[in-house]
């Protein structure tokens, strides 16, 4: 590998990165809401995390010639996969960990509290599921 192009990923992996952590430093400097504790936030913050992710995630299959050209579409591929296998375990921990750290979040999943969200949220994650 020569020295160009370790530049290059490393200039790739650095813009990536400010993309996705961005959000998560924004929730970072906000007060806290009050009662809320280390394990909800953390679980709020792996959301963050996976929808920064999920977001950035067509750019790395759009086949840009600005970016291919110069990592090559194999390697954005691949790096594509991985992040999305990433996310989507971000996406489940997000859930189990609010779930585990407040049982009282179930009721999200309550249709009588609101029917919509009630049937969008199983529904994301069985086509989150599907996706991969």
């Amino acid at each position: 590998m020569t020295l160009r192009l370790i530049a290059t990923f490393a200039l790739w992996i650095t813009l990536y990165l400010l993309m996705v952590l961005v959000p998560v430093a924004l929730m970072l400097v906000a007060p806290l809401p009050v009662g809320r504790g280390f394990w909800i936030e953390f679980g709020v913050g792996l959301g963050f995390l996976a929808l920064a992710m999920l977001s950035v995630q067509f750019a790395l299959i759009a086949r840009f010639r600005w970016i291919a050209g110069r990592i090559g579409i194999d390697t954005m591929l691949h790096f594509h996969r991985q992040a999305a296998l990433f996310a989507a375990g971000l996406v489940f921990a997000h859930v189990l960990i609010l779930l585990l750290a407040d049982p009282d979040s179930a009721r999200f999943f309550d249709p009588r509290v609101n029917l919509p969200r009630a049937i969008a949220l199983p529904l994301v994650l069985l086509a989150t599921m599907a996706l991969i």
